[in-house]
């Protein structure tokens, strides 16, 4: 074995129980991701796919992160129903618009 390779799964591995130890979770919930855009897609992409079976639809911004976007335009794509809400022009949201929007089958909201 690649003695760098070796020496990096242990300080990850050791790094994963310093983190759930402090959280009180489980080492193996703790996932580590190369950046922004990995972490976005598990987190929206993941959470859509695992609450499928509970509802398809998804409430996003217009101005999210391209990240965010794009995992969102991939849902609509495997079936998800998405809506994209509109801003202010200081990028907010109107709260009463959002909740006008929550249905029974909605099972996520992404808003920054």
């Amino acid at each position: 074995q690649h003695e760098l390779g070796v020496e990096a799964k242990r300080t990850i591995d050791e790094s994963r129980k310093k983190i759930s130890s402090l959280l009180g979770i489980k080492p193996s919930k703790i996932i580590f991701t190369s950046g922004g855009t990995e972490s976005i897609n598990l987190a929206l992409i993941g959470t859509a796919r695992a609450l499928k079976d509970k509802g398809k639809h998804i409430i996003t911004s217009k101005i999210e992160h391209k990240a965010v976007l794009g995992a969102c335009k991939f849902l609509e794509e495997e079936g998800f129903k998405v809506t994209y809400l509109s801003v202010d022009k200081y990028g907010l949201i109107n709260l009463d618009e959002l909740e006008k929007y929550i249905r029974k089958d909605t099972i996520l909201i992404s808003i920054k």
